[in-house]
């Protein structure tokens, strides 16, 4: 896979992955939205595997690092960011 399509598949994958979490808590556990997130989160990072052997991303500060390159910085990326670390994922 191209560095430029991994890198956009990723995002993709995080995007999915900060809405997740931000349904959360406004949800009860099982319901549809949380299950409807959860699905396109799993596709996109099922997605990333088939063309990958190892993903390694790396939170550093309010960056997150993906094969050595920061992922810009998005409103998404960062309600994630600020997720994970609400979460004790620093």
């Amino acid at each position: 896979m191209l560095r430029e399509e991994s890198i956009k598949k990723i995002d993709e994958f995080l995007k999915y992955l900060g809405g997740v979490i931000s349904v959360y808590d406004l949800y009860p556990v099982g319901h549809p939205v949380i299950r409807a997130k959860a699905e396109k989160a799993y596709v996109a990072l099922r997605d990333i595997f088939k063309e990958m052997r190892d993903v390694n991303l790396i939170l550093v500060g309010e960056d997150m690092v993906f094969e050595n390159v920061i992922l810009e910085a998005s409103s998404s990326l960062t309600k994630l960011i600020r997720g994970l670390s609400s979460c004790g994922i620093e």
